[in-house]
């Protein structure tokens, strides 16, 4: 029903996603607190028929890491994403277009 979503992926270049992010980043922590969480009211909405959809915790990252450093605007959350900051620990390997932040913000 979702895209592959897999943030302990090994990679070349830094060999795991992790280690590309300081341990007290604020990322981790908004990690950490939405893997806790339970949206299965968000998952039961999706339907297993179409083009796979991106996982909706995935999505939440980004958007509450948005919000957190002060950007609402869905092109500026994707160019942070997409450039310098910690993508890895958002998104994994797998990234969304700016279509995808527009739907979301």
């Amino acid at each position: 029903m979702f895209k592959n979503y897999q943030q302990n992926q090994g990679q070349l270049l830094p060999q795991s996603l992790n280690d590309s992010i300081s341990a007290d980043h604020t990322a981790r922590l908004i990690n950490q607190v939405i893997d806790e969480m339970d949206l299965s009211f968000i998952e039961s909405k999706y339907s297993a028929l179409g083009q796979k959809a991106y996982n909706p915790k995935m999505l939440f990252k980004v958007l509450v890491y948005g919000y957190t450093i002060g950007v609402r605007s869905s092109r500026k959350i994707a160019d942070r994403l997409n450039g310098r900051y910690p993508k890895s620990l958002t998104l994994s390997p797998c990234v969304p277009t700016i279509r995808t932040y527009e739907k979301i913000v």
